[in-house]
């Protein structure tokens, strides 16, 4: 992607999940060697929403499935995560969650419960959601278009006309 691509995605990203998101999920599979690209990832989501998000990142290990199916347990894979995913991870404050892709019922319950309780344990310590400076400018965007809408509503024509003419030089 372009630099310009990846500021049109940013952008957008950053209105449609206005006025912030509560957890950012990063996914990462368990059955694939793990390289530089899980730190570069997160790298990208520092820089695109500031060092402060990384307090609300949430990295997820798919697949847990496969860990069983090897006779490898969740511990034994964080103890032997190389050097670059384990700095994500730390950088992350320490949390993860496993999924396992095949389950199914009670379990798929569980881990999903566990996800949103994680979830909710970052937006309890830190705020209801990440809010950047970025965010911020958005969401007094939003309010903006917003009050010019409703004052365009509740007014008559001519009035509408004279708001119109007067917000048109902003």
């Amino acid at each position: 992607m372009s630099e310009a691509d990846i500021h049109t995605e940013k952008v957008r990203c950053l209105g449609l999940s206005s006025p912030g998101p509560h957890a950012v999920l990063i996914t990462i599979p368990v059955d694939t060697r793990h390289t530089t690209a899980d730190k570069k990832t997160a790298e990208e989501i520092l820089k695109m929403f500031g060092h402060n998000v990384k307090d609300f990142v949430l990295p997820v290990f798919t697949k847990a499935d496969q860990l069983r199916e090897n006779f490898v347990t969740e511990e034994k894979l964080m103890r032997e995560l190389d050097g670059d995913l384990k700095q994500v991870i730390e950088t992350c404050g320490g949390k993860y969650v496993f999924v396992n892709n095949k389950a199914q019922n009670t379990e798929r319950s569980t881990k999903r419960e566990k996800i949103f309780a994680e979830i909710d344990k970052i937006s309890t310590k830190h705020e209801l959601f990440y809010q950047s400076n970025e965010y911020k400018e958005i969401e007094r965007q939003i309010l903006q278009i917003a009050k010019k809408a409703f004052s365009e509503y509740t007014t008559s024509p001519v009035e509408r006309r004279t708001l119109y003419n007067t917000n048109k030089q902003i």
